[in-house]
Formats: C-alpha cells, sequence, structure tokens
C-alpha cells in the first residue's frame, strides 16, 4: 500500500530528560523507548485502531479506507501466524483465538491491536548528538509486531524485487553477544517480532528481542516509512506458561500477568 509521506507524524525520538517526563495521554499507545531527538522531530506517530475515531488528513480522503482495508489485512495475516505458533508448541491450532476473537471485546478483536504510521524523517542538516538513534533500545511489550519496513527508498513500488531499502533501520541485538545486527527487510516480506507475551507463554521458546532503530549514516538524507501493527491481547487475557512449554526439567521463568497491567507497568517504566 502506497502511503503519502506528508500523510505520516514524524516519528522522531526526544531528548531522554524529555522523554521522561511522559506524555500520559499517550500512555496505552507508545510501546517502546525513545533515547534522543535524532531525527529532530517530537511529533508522535499516527496511530490506527480501526475505528471511526481514527483521525485522517481531509485533504487525502483515500487514506482512511486504505489504512483499515491494510489494517484488517494484517489482522488475517495475525491470525494465522497465532494459529502456526500454537501448533508449533503442541496446542490446539485455535488456542489463541479466544484472546483475540469474538469473545476477546469489542468488534471482535483486541482493543490492543494498534498500527502506527511511523515516518522517520531526514536527518539532513539536524545530525544526532551523542549516543542519539532515531528509536532505542526496547523489547516490544505485548504479542506479535507485525513490521512492514521501508522497502525501496527511490519512490518505487514497495514490492519492487530490486527495490533499495533506506540506509539506516531496524536492528535486533543477538543474545549471545550483545552485538547489534542489521534486519534489513526482505523483499516483499515483513518482519516478524515476538513480544514480552510471547516470550512468557512460551516459556523463552519464542523470545522477545532488544531491538532499535539505527541512524543512517552521516549526510545521508534518506527518510523513512514503516507501517507497524503491534498486536496485544485483549486487556483481560492472563498470559502465563502453556502446558506444552514446561515440564519437570523446564519449570515456567514467568509468573503469569494480566496483559493490561503488563502493558501499563512497562510504559510507565518506559516514561519515568
Amino acid at each position: 500500500m502506497g502511503l503519502p509521506r506528508e500523510a505520516l507524524h514524524g516519528r522522531g525520538t526526544r531528548d531522554r530528560r524529555r522523554h521522561r517526563k511522559g506524555r500520559r495521554s499517550n500512555r496505552l499507545q507508545s510501546p517502546g523507548r525513545s533515547s534522543g531527538a535524532a531525527d529532530g522531530h517530537s511529533g508522535a506517530p499516527a496511530r490506527v485502531h480501526h475505528s471511526d475515531a481514527d483521525l485522517f488528513p481531509r485533504s487525502l480522503p483515500e487514506l482512511k479506507p486504505a489504512t483499515h482495508r491494510y489494517f484488517g489485512s494484517v489482522q488475517r495475516l495475525l491470525q494465522a501466524i497465532m494459529e502456526i505458533t500454537a501448533v508449533s508448541v503442541g496446542m490446539p491450532r485455535s488456542y489463541f483465538a479466544r484472546f483475540w476473537g469474538a469473545d476477546a471485546g469489542a468488534g471482535g478483536t483486541s482493543p490492543h491491536n494498534i498500527l502506527r504510521l511511523a515516518h522517520y524523517r531526514s536527518q539532513a542538516g539536524m545530525p544526532p548528538r551523542a549516543n542519539q538513534l532515531r528509536y532505542g533500545e526496547h523489547t516490544d511489550f505485548q504479542g506479535y509486531t507485525l513490521l512492514w519496513q521501508d522497502h525501496n527508498a527511490n519512490g518505487g513500488s514497495q514490492t519492487a524485487p530490486d527495490g533499495v531499502p533506506p540506509k539506516g533501520g531496524l536492528q535486533v541485538r543477538d543474545p549471545q553477544t550483545g552485538a547489534f545486527l542489521d534486519a534489513p527487510p526482505p523483499p516483499k516480506a515483513f518482519t516478524v517480532n515476538a513480544g514480552d507475551l510471547i516470550q512468557c507463554w512460551t516459556n523463552d521458546v519464542l523470545l522477545s528481542n532488544t531491538h532499535r532503530v539505527a541512524n543512517p549514516p552521516a549526510g545521508d538524507g534518506t527518510a523513512r516509512v514503516c507501517l507497524v501493527f503491534f498486536a496485544g491481547p485483549h486487556p483481560d487475557t492472563i498470559v502465563e506458561c502453556l502446558p506444552t512449554c514446561t515440564d519437570r526439567e523446564r519449570p515456567p521463568r514467568h509468573a503469569p500477568v494480566k496483559a493490561g497491567n503488563h502493558l501499563i507497568r512497562k510504559l510507565d517504566v518506559s516514561l519515568a
């Protein structure tokens, strides 16, 4: 889906001292921790909940229906991923449906499914200060994150086999060495990241890995647009180790947690 860059707010990170003060109105919609105003902008990204309350620019009437179609598509993709996850750890295929499905609340979907339209603006003329990144290191707080990275900085099709991703971008930390490794987008592919609740459910079979968004090389003026779908189960969901992921030699490594409480607690820590 082609989204006009001018339709997106900046996802610039902020000075750590300013960030610690927090923006209380955003506290249920802002996973992650910033670590400096590397983009020179402090605007929050556009957030979409697939409801009539979503705000879109009037000058782009086609943006809302296109975004909502995308939202519905990634929700269907999420359903498939949750089924694959269940089967892979020996649970019934539909096990996770209750936490996102019709029994989970309004509209048959979790209210904690959020799509962020993230525009990392060009750093041309505004080089980052020491230890500043486009987005600081963090784990994702909920279930899976389905990330459509910027696949093509040349302005062409995002699914072009010869697309050129912008420099700088997602990096993941190697759990063995602690080094951050580039995670460029494969052509026509989503990047799927497991969050804290997936790690708790699977007893560390699937890890909630630390990641960040790196700056482009000095002097590179390329902007970056990403679509980030955070999938969270209904806030009343009790997340605990699955019975197939534990035995005498592998006891549960995480205490049961209510999904909504975990999200609020992690957000409070990130804004402290």
